[in-house]
Order: C-alpha cells, then structure tokens, then sequence
C-alpha cells in the first residue's frame, strides 16, 4: 500500500493520494473473502526491497536501500537482513509538508524540493512544461533515445538531484547497495549516472565505500514479486534464521 502500515494489524495508517486513514485493510478483506486463512498488508516500498532481498541480482544482501521515484519519493530499508520499518511503519517515507515555508525554514524548503526534483512527477512536469505537451514515461524514453537535448538535460539534473539525495542517506545508512525504482528507474544511464556522480562527490569517506547504484530488477511488478516473497517468508521463516525478521 502507499503508505505507512502496521503490519501487524494489517492496518495502513495513512496514505495521502487515496485519501484513506487508519483503514483495517487486513479485517476488510478477510470479511470479504471468508476463505482465505490469511492476509498480509504492507508498504509498497517494503515490498519491491524485500522483493530484491530475496530475489534480485544481489539477493540477501546485508543491507540494501530502496528508493520509490514516483508521484513522491518512498523507501524500504534491509539493514542487518532485517527490515526495517520504524516504530509505527513510518520508515522509509517522504512524509515532509508541502507548504510555503517562513523564513527561517528555507533551507528545509530547499532541502524538500532538491528531493522532489528527482521524483517523477517533477520529472514529468518539468519535460511537459518544456516541450509544451503532457509527457508520460515513453515520451521521455523516446526523447531521451533519440538525443533531445532539453529533455536530457532535465533528467540529468534530476539525477544530480537524487545523487545529493542519495548521498545523505549514504552518509546516515552506509549501504552496499542502493536500488532506484518508480518510473524514474526507466530512465537507465541517463539519470543513474549522474546521481552516482553526484553521490560520490558528496559521500564522507566514499574512498572508503564500496556503494553500488542500479535500477530495480523487476520494474513494475517489483511490489506484485515482493508481496509473494513476503507471504512465502511468513509461512516459512521459522524454519530458517538466513530470512530477516519481518516482526
């Protein structure tokens, strides 16, 4: 779900673009399918890593951070093969107020928006407003395969972006691996290398870091991949202390 919540009443708590707040996902659905001998409910970011977790390219990683660039920024966390969700569920979101900031709060505001350019509604915004039409993820691909110019330079800076963005929670979280999903992850080389640019630039000790950057391995499916990891590991995990520790 696109939100933060507490797994372990299936309860999504809040999410902002349904409009839905403290919804009993979990008692919905099994009054609604009395058949089914459980449901699990979780954030759609927690799934696509632990999708990667268990079934990526560099599957049961230590530590692994994921990042969502869709209609916001969102994010799931596997630190010490376990994930991490935060006390209520929060972890890993962009939960910060979109509003007018007062003086003394600009820099926040800036530090917001620098965030924000690399999401794809930014992204998207910014392409539209150039070429004077509403874009979607293929527009931008196409434009960026066939070398325009405008729209290259867009994405290039939303990925100098998401590298400063990357780069503070490098310096928070020390990760091995970095994964960028959403409809930004489409974008390839175009956007991954100048964040990972950017990101070394402003790492401390990235002399010392062995940070890699690539793109989720399984596109727009990696909530729908991690949603079947994450029932397999609850029906098996105690048979296995390899699993990380989903309670």
């Amino acid at each position: 779900m696109p939100g933060p919540v507490d797994v372990s009443q299936g309860l999504l708590l809040h999410a902002p673009n349904l409009g839905w707040r403290n919804t009993p996902l979990q008692q919905m659905l099994l009054e609604q399918h009395p058949d089914w001998e459980r449901v699990f409910v979780d954030n759609d970011a927690n799934l696509a890593v632990f999708a990667e977790y268990m079934f990526g390219v560099h599957r049961h990683s230590a530590d692994l951070l994921y990042l969502y660039l869709g209609a916001g920024i969102g994010g799931g966390l596997i630190l010490e093969h376990h994930l991490y969700r935060g006390q209520r569920g929060f972890a890993g979101g962009d939960r910060t107020h979109h509003h007018q900031p007062e003086r003394q709060k600009v820099q926040l505001w800036q530090s917001w928006m620098r965030r924000n350019l690399c999401s794809w509604r930014a992204v998207k915004a910014a392409v539209s407003a150039e070429l004077k039409r509403e874009v979607c993820v293929t527009d931008v691909l196409e434009a960026l395969q066939g070398g325009d110019a405008r729209v290259r330079r867009i994405v290039a800076a939303a990925g100098r972006a998401l590298g400063i963005f990357l780069s503070n929670l490098g310096n928070i979280f020390d990760p091995k691996l970095m994964i960028v999903g959403g409809p930004i992850a489409d974008f390839g080389a175009s956007i991954l290398e100048p964040a990972l640019k950017e990101m070394h630039r402003r790492l401390f000790g990235d002399e010392f870091r062995e940070v890699r950057l690539e793109a989720c391995a399984f596109g727009v499916d990696a909530c729908a991949v991690g949603a079947a990891g994450f029932a397999l590991h609850e029906l098996l995990h105690r048979q296995s202390e390899d699993l990380p520790t989903l309670e």
